[in-house]
């Protein structure tokens, strides 16, 4: 999907976050994904919420990742559907 790409998904309400379908409590992130990102020649981050998550819930996961010293992320956002007419 992203090759060796780290993914970063939170995925529900709570916050819950997901990297590569493990999941990862919030405090642990940034400690799980810097040895993932050392010596990449891309250290991007993919960001991707699912349709339910708040807007809030992807900003505190942003604000974790660059308190943490990952600046490099990109989000993952998905097509929408066509409006019915």
């Amino acid at each position: 999907w992203y090759g060796e790409n780290a993914v970063a998904r939170s995925t529900n309400r709570g916050g819950l976050i997901y990297l590569r379908n493990r999941p990862i409590h919030p405090t642990k992130l940034v400690e799980v994904l810097t040895p993932l990102l050392r010596g990449r020649a891309n250290e991007t981050v993919f960001l991707k919420g699912d349709r339910d998550t708040p807007y809030g819930k992807i900003i505190d996961v942003l604000d974790t990742l660059h308190r943490g010293g990952i600046g490099k992320v990109g989000m993952v956002t998905e097509k929408p559907e066509p409006r019915r007419k």
